[in-house]
């Protein structure tokens, strides 16, 4: 007795129906791009239509559709905006039944990494400001700069080079100097990369209350400080990676 072979319609979004065909021409559509995941597909035999990424052996080929289309969901202009507005980030980018996109999650930072990398961070900016007095200095010497400027001057370059220290080591280099010896790093609440405006908000916020993250993060499970909460980041710990093969 011969089995007969299961044969399926498609449907395109369009409502444009394909078929009849068998296991293996399905398999070729999608390769081909002649339907997606959003297709419907049933069988001659039954009259009801499921989307195409839900039939199993065209899930592997479709799945990475549907990813695609959550991603842009939810990196929509809207949702860029209210995210930038309230500097908020979610753990989860996107659920539903089929999918969850959800991102690498590290192990926070202790408070003594953080206080070590504090003190090395400190340090790069001691270092930073004696070369600025060092330079206003010599051009007061040479009478380039008048006694009435040369402090103001002086103090804005200070500040300008601690703004950027912090921001740009944090948003281009991911780490600052103290940070990367110690193997810790700055991170979203959803994992994903630093923009600038982000990097530069918590550095305006480090600055009068960094101080504060010790004794703040004693009593925190997370040990997030106040420029952390306020900017919706963390500091977690680097993982290493081993090189041997699996």
């Amino acid at each position: 007795m011969t089995q007969t072979k299961k044969m399926y319609l498609a449907q395109n979004e369009a409502g444009e129906e394909f078929g009849p065909a068998d296991q293996d021409t399905l398999i070729r559509w999608a390769e081909e791009g002649k339907i997606n995941a959003f297709c419907k597909v049933r069988t001659t035999l039954i009259p009801k239509w499921d989307k195409a990424v839900d039939i199993p052996f065209l899930k592997p080929l479709l799945i990475a559709q549907v990813e695609e289309q959550l991603r842009k969901k939810h990196d929509s202009f809207f949702a860029r905006l209210k995210k930038r507005v309230t500097l908020c980030a979610e753990d989860v980018v996107q659920t539903n039944a089929l999918v969850k996109v959800k991102l690498e999650t590290f192990n926070n930072a202790s408070l003594p990494h953080r206080f070590m990398a504090g003190l090395i961070d400190t340090g790069v900016i001691i270092i930073g400001a004696i070369l600025i007095y060092l330079f206003f200095a010599l051009l007061f010497y040479l009478g380039i700069v008048g006694p009435e400027n040369v402090f103001y001057l002086g103090f804005i370059v200070f500040w300008v080079w601690l703004l950027m220290y912090f921001t740009l080591s944090i948003s281009l280099a991911v780490q600052t100097i103290g940070q990367r010896f110690w193997g810790i790093f700055l991170v979203r609440l959803d994992g994903r990369p630093f923009g600038m405006g982000r990097a530069f908000c918590y550095t305006l916020f480090l600055i009068p209350f960094g101080w504060l993250t010790v004794p703040v993060g004693m009593f925190k499970r997370t040990y997030r400080g106040i420029p952390e909460k306020i900017s919706y980041t963390r500091m977690a710990k680097m993982k290493l990676l081993s090189k041997k093969p699996r």
